[in-house]
């Protein structure tokens, strides 16, 4: 496999860094959101973090599915 050249790799961290910018009132809006704030304060009930990490465990394996598809 080639090398990744200088020019390659400052595009690539430009490219990362113009999406982070992008996304951070994204990121903000869900870090100030209601979801966040409970689980902080362990107010949000367990059942609820059980169900979000059951649909995020079934839209990965979806994902990469759909990857190994292509």
């Amino acid at each position: 496999m080639p090398a990744v050249s200088a020019t390659q790799l400052a595009a690539a961290t430009g490219l990362v860094g113009r999406l982070e910018r992008e996304i951070e009132p994204f990121v903000r809006q869900v870090a100030d959101g209601p979801f966040v704030r409970a689980v902080l304060e362990g107010s949000f009930p367990l059942e609820g973090i059980r169900f979000v990490h059951t649909n995020h465990y079934h839209l990965i394996m979806n994902d990469m599915a759909n990857l190994n598809v292509y």
